[in-house]
This record gives C-alpha cells, sequence and structure tokens, in this order.
C-alpha cells in the first residue's frame, strides 16, 4: 500500500537515502502522517449567491420576498422573508416574529416556506441561479438548516433539493418538477433549535438552478399532528451552501497512545454521514462516529490486530456510497 503524504513531500525512497536511523525515519513518518490526516477538506466556494438571505433590495413594513437578491419563487407560492432590520414585532421580524420565536441561523435574516397543506398539496419553494453550472460526475455536498415554526400544526418530511437546467417557472401553478429532487424522509420537529441537514448529489453536467421545498403530494408526505391550532405548517431554511465534495482520506493510522495520528475518520464538521470499516474478509467490524473518528477498536471495545481494512463511508439519508477504500492500521 502507498502511504498518504502531503503533494510536496519527497518520495520514501529519498528520505531513506538521507535518513539511516530508523527511528528518525519513524518519527517523520509519523509526522508527515499526522499532517495529512487533518487536512481532508479545503476551502471550497459556495455555489449559491446570497446563501444566508442577507441582501434585499429593501427594508420596510411591507418586507417581502421577491425583494430578496438572486432568489426567486418559480410558481404562484409566496415565501416569507424575515430580517431583523425589520422592528415591527410580530410580523416578519427577527426574532419575534408572527409565528413565534426564533434567531438567524447565520446573520439576520431566514426564509419561511410552506411544505404542507393537509390534502390540499399547497406548496412553496425558493429557487436560485448557481454561480455556475455543477460538473459532471462531481460530487456535491449540500448542507442547509431548518426549524419548524413554533405554531406548525404538524410534523412532516420530505423537505428537500431540487436541480434543473432551467429556473422552473410554472406561472398558475403552486408545483414544480425539476429535473433532479431529492428529499429527506425525516421528520422536521424541532420548533427551538436549527437542525442541520446535509445531501450529496453526483451531478450530471448541466444543473445551473437549484430549489429547495418538499416536491412530493401531500399522499406521500408523513404528517404527525401536534398540540398547536393554527394552520400555517411553515418551514424556515437559513445557511444554505453547495459545495464540491472532496474528501482526501488517510491510508494509515497509528492508533497506540501517543496522541499522533491516533484516530482515524475524524471528521466533527460532516454531519449525516458515517462509516462503515470491515476486515478483510468482508465482516463490519466498527461503525464510525465521524465526531469521535476511529481509534482501532471493534464495537466491542476490543483493539484490532494491525493490518489492511475496507471502509464505505456512507450518506444516511440516501444511503449513498460517497467515499470508499482501504486503511492501514499500524499499532
Amino acid at each position: 500500500m502507498e502511504f498518504l503524504f502531503p503533494k510536496k513531500t519527497r518520495p520514501i525512497s529519498e528520505m531513506i537515502t538521507t535518513f539511516y536511523n530508523m527511528n528518525q525515519l519513524k518519527n517523520i513518518l509519523l509526522f508527515l502522517l499526522f499532517i495529512s490526516s487533518n487536512t481532508h477538506l479545503f476551502a471550497q466556494q459556495n455555489l449559491l449567491p446570497n446563501h444566508s438571505f442577507e441582501d434585499a433590495d429593501s427594508c420596510n413594513d411591507f418586507l417581502k420576498f421577491h425583494l430578496l437578491d438572486y432568489w426567486y419563487s418559480p410558481t404562484e407560492g409566496t415565501p416569507d422573508l424575515f430580517s431583523s432590520c425589520l422592528d415591527v414585532i410580530y410580523s416578519y421580524s427577527v426574532p419575534i416574529n408572527r409565528y413565534g420565536y426564533q434567531p438567524a441561523q447565520d446573520g439576520k435574516a431566514y426564509v419561511g416556506i410552506v411544505c404542507y397543506s393537509d390534502g390540499y398539496d399547497y406548496r412553496e419553494f425558493i429557487g436560485a441561479q448557481l454561480k455556475e453550472t455543477l460538473e459532471t460526475d462531481q460530487l456535491y455536498k449540500i448542507d442547509y438548516y431548518v426549524n419548524l415554526v413554533n405554531f406548525a400544526p404538524f410534523y412532516t418530511n420530505n423537505f428537500g433539493i431540487g436541480f434543473g437546467i432551467d429556473s422552473c417557472i410554472i406561472p398558475y401553478n403552486y408545483q414544480i418538477h425539476p429535473t433532479i429532487s431529492i428529499s429527506d424522509s425525516r421528520l422536521i420537529s424541532d420548533t427551538a433549535s436549527w437542525g442541520k441537514r446535509s445531501l450529496f448529489y453526483k451531478a450530471r453536467g448541466d444543473e445551473k438552478f437549484v430549489f429547495f421545498g418538499n416536491f412530493e403530494p401531500d399522499r406521500v408526505t408523513s404528517a404527525t399532528r401536534n398540540t398547536n391550532p393554527y394552520d400555517e405548517q411553515l418551514i424556515l431554511i437559513d445557511n444554505v451552501s453547495i459545495v464540491t465534495f472532496d474528501l482526501q482520506v488517510e491510508n494509515v493510522f497509528t492508533p497506540n497512545g501517543d496522541d499522533i495520528n491516533d484516530r482515524a475518520f475524524f471528521y466533527p464538521d460532516i454531519t449525516d454521514v458515517r462509516c462503515d470499516v470491515f476486515n478483510r474478509w468482508g465482516e463490519r467490524v466498527k461503525q464510525v462516529d465521524l465526531s469521535k473518528g476511529w481509534d482501532g477498536k471493534d464495537e466491542r471495545g476490543k483493539t484490532l490486530p494491525e493490518g489492511t481494512y475496507f471502509y464505505q463511508l456512507i450518506g444516511e439519508v440516501q444511503q449513498l456510497i460517497i467515499a470508499s477504500g482501504f486503511i492501514q492500521l499500524i499499532e
């Protein structure tokens, strides 16, 4: 197996000729592995303009979604724009507004859309043109934050994302059918905190527009009635991003307790992804929590022997394999 080093590192053969002492070589090797194992994701350009809905043409008592820069409604639906620039309490201000209390997840503004109507199939969507067309076969990571308004009557699912080759503007209609749509089957029920959601998408190469909302009809959308007597099923969305997903996974680690390269698959910023590790016989020995990483032990806490293990990183919402390969465990 070839060890994974930063691109500017000299070849191993050259290092061996330079460092005759094997202990010195081991220390250098472990140091390089430590560096490489902590440089997995690099800063990526967010392909969404005005990603936290801060920029609007004006701010007054009649703040409307159509005043929001770069974003639009592709249907006759009427999304709501909320902002702290409004000083009228119980209107569309932030954090106190007509739907309850919710600070912005990022900045001072967010958007609200109806994603369920108890059999009437009324929907609201938001759309935007991407900064650049998606690249063929490139894997993208979509992150967004959602929150259910305090007075919503249902807990619902199927909030998702769509991609299109055009703007999908459909007059006199409340539904759209983008080229590709991805739905999240998890219920949105938290009215107190923003929940981060992550989806993954491998592009065809002609997608220029993006949409957020529920693309499924009411009959296939799960809805659990709560105790609120109100009838507006509004979901808030904030801080959205679409970036290329190029994860550089280490292929060797040394869980020997010296605090150098002791953990593999440690990605605390990546959500909705799990890592399955298999031994040479194809048996899964560990399901890794990426917020903690893998310490070389199996599910029972027993230290695994040195050797080569196979891994799969899986997007849990879509059960999509987003990365796979081999990793060497060396004590």
